[in-house]
């Protein structure tokens, strides 16, 4: 019987068009892409190398072991353990580690307030800070002169590697305290060089850290002592040209090494492809990664999950985000804006997901973006520079006054990287600074969204 003709055969005509489309796209949904080389490659490039008990990692990870063990095996076993859960999900044993023993007004924390001003009268206090914390402040001097402070021995295990990153900035405070109490009993030439040493020691971990948190600590790390510089610079009244030049080579701006990403940005791509495996076993499985998200995106996740073709897709993101760290920071905004706009296109459905449906909504779910964590180590770069611009006006004895008229007329490199122009002067504060980008500034460099030191 013939259909009828009309609205009906056109109606007809459409339900075997998109009938059709359909077919066809459950039928490219069937067919994997290859893995690209470059892909390939990028993915292995970040995956941690296995710890070698030589590395300073070695002396991160064991930092706080017992007392009575020695700190690399101790390592050494604790890498065998992440290795082991992520193997058979059996705990991580973090019984007898060392904490540090002191009264929290003893502890330097050059952000809070000037060390050498609250610490200088209290040597004893310091001295037996010192003495409680002798095990963990030897193996931090120790630390302080390795390198091969990359993270390693960790697996690309999803719920975390555990290491106590945290205890490194403890055993920080214990020494800064050191080094504040010997700048005010006199000892500036040996407070300058104990500080020189922990600030190339975080200038190295920030270069050579792998994961997100390692690079942070790094940076908190040196921002305490670039902090603690300003505070010993103002109390400096009579500094010598040696002096002065160690205090710039603590306050010299980071390289690119140590403003990139790069590291930590491989690190994420290494657990890409174990994240698409698992998805990849079944709706459980994708429920698990996406907990607190419902079944219905661990159903959405499912539908034409291609494992080739979402490791080529979320190599794309990748490499956009690492391109930042070529970016100079004054032309940072703008980069950022434009790798926000191209990511985030990247990650709204549209016509080409028809193909890989649940790769790239599950890449869409797993990157977003770096944009705090690259302002946050360009600030710090900022505060850098405003120290070098300080200890300039207080070697050439700059009057408040005259502060305005010198930086404008100053050929010093010590200038805002964020505009390439001299760092703005407040009067009232008696202050040079710049606006913080990442919005810390409360948290980390004093407060009202400035980056800004006190040259008086």
């Amino acid at each position: 019987m013939a259909l009828p003709g009309g609205p009906w055969r056109t109606a007809a005509f459409a339900v075997g068009a998109l009938a059709a489309a359909l077919a066809a796209v459950v039928a490219a949904n069937r067919f994997d892409q290859d893995l690209l080389p470059e892909t390939r490659d990028y993915y292995a490039s970040g995956f941690p190398p296995d710890l070698s008990g030589e590395s300073g990692f070695a002396l991160i990870v064991g930092l706080s072991a017992p007392a009575g063990e020695d700190p690399r095996r101790f390592a050494l076993e604790w890498s065998e353990a992440v290795k082991a859960r992520a193997r058979d999900g059996r705990r991580l044993p973090d019984a007898g580690r060392l904490d540090v023993l002191a009264a929290p007004e003893v502890i330097c924390r050059p952000e809070a307030f000037d060390c050498a001003a609250r610490l200088g009268g209290k040597p004893q206090a310091v001295a037996d800070l010192v003495a409680d914390n002798a095990v963990l402040l030897r193996r931090y001097r120790e630390l302080q002169g390795l390198s091969g402070l990359g993270d390693a021995g960790l697996g690309v295990d999803l719920e975390g590697p555990f290491v106590r990153y945290g205890v490194v900035l403890q055993a920080q405070g214990i020494f800064l305290s050191e080094v504040a109490a010997k700048a005010a009993a006199g000892d500036f030439d040996g407070a300058l060089r104990d500080l020189e040493a922990d600030a190339a020691f975080y200038r190295r971990w920030l270069a050579e850290g792998r994961l997100i948190i390692a690079k942070m600590v790094a940076l908190r790390g040196l921002t305490r002592d670039l902090q603690l510089a300003t505070q010993l610079a103002r109390r400096a009244g009579g500094a010598t040209p040696g002096q002065y030049a160690a205090l710039r080579r603590i306050a010299t701006p980071l390289t690119r090494a140590q403003r990139a990403m790069r590291n930590a940005i491989r690190f994420e791509a290494a657990i890409i492809p174990p994240v698409v495996d698992r998805a990849l076993e079944g709706r459980k499985a994708r429920e698990r990664l996406l907990a607190g998200e419902g079944p219905l995106a661990a159903q959405l996740m499912g539908i034409h999950l291609l494992r080739n073709a979402t490791l080529n897709h979320a190599h794309r993101f990748y490499l956009l985000w690492e391109a930042l760290d070529e970016v100079e920071s004054r032309d940072l905004p703008e980069r950022i804006a434009e790798t926000r706009r191209l990511t985030d296109g990247m990650a709204r459905p549209q016509w080409h997901w028809l193909y890989n449906f649940g790769g790239k909504l599950l890449v869409a779910r797993s990157w977003t973006g770096l944009d705090s964590y690259i302002y946050r180590i360009r600030d710090v770069d900022a505060l850098a520079n405003a120290a070098c611009a300080m200890f300039d006006l207080r070697e050439k004895a700059i009057p408040p006054e005259s502060v305005e008229d010198y930086l404008a007329n100053s050929a010093t490199a010590c200038r805002d990287p964020y505009t390439g122009q001299p760092f703005k002067w407040d009067r009232a504060t008696r202050r040079l600074w710049t606006a913080s980008r990442d919005g810390g500034a409360e948290e980390r460099f004093g407060g009202d969204g400035r980056i800004a030191v006190s040259p008086y």
